[in-house]
């Protein structure tokens, strides 16, 4: 199952050249209304030509929208499609729980993406370990001063 929704979905709409958060929308509308038709919502989103295949156009644009912005227009897309359908009144309830959940989890996607790495946590460093990292980069920095200082004079004789 996991290769089929890999193959199908995930690398059919591109997932991995998406944003954290709008890679999970994309997926999640492709599983359940078709990769063609969440690729055309995420188009939509990001105001390119409708086509159904995530080219560099596509990707150039989802570059330069707010995560943010393509998630909602994305979900808004997939909501008011989902209302039309025969069936809403009988599923509609739990197809717009889905949609609150995935919105919830892109969120926390997109909020996690966008913090900066604390670099002592993640790679464990002590402040004894930042002391001698705080040397050795004063050390380089003296000796780049050094060389500059002694070229301007090479120069200037």
């Amino acid at each position: 199952v996991h290769d089929i929704y890999f193959e199908k979905y995930w690398d059919k709409c591109r997932c991995d050249d998406l944003p954290a958060g709008v890679d999970l929308v994309v997926f999640d509308a492709a599983v359940n209304s078709g990769p063609n038709r969440s690729i055309r919502w995420l188009q939509a989103a990001v105001r390119v030509a409708q086509d159904g295949i995530i080219g560099r156009n596509t990707l150039a644009a989802v570059r330069n929208e707010l995560p943010e912005v393509i998630v909602a227009v994305h979900l808004d897309t997939r909501e008011a499609f989902l209302t039309e359908l025969s069936t809403f009144r009988t599923f509609g309830k739990g197809w717009l729980n889905r949609l609150a959940s995935v919105e919830h989890e892109a969120s926390a996607m997109i909020e996690s993406a966008a913090k900066p790495v604390d670099v002592k946590r993640y790679y464990k460093i002590d402040n004894s370990d930042l002391a001698i990292l705080k040397s050795m980069l004063l050390e380089n920095i003296e000796d780049i001063i050094d060389n500059a200082i002694e070229e301007l004079k090479e120069r200037s004789l």
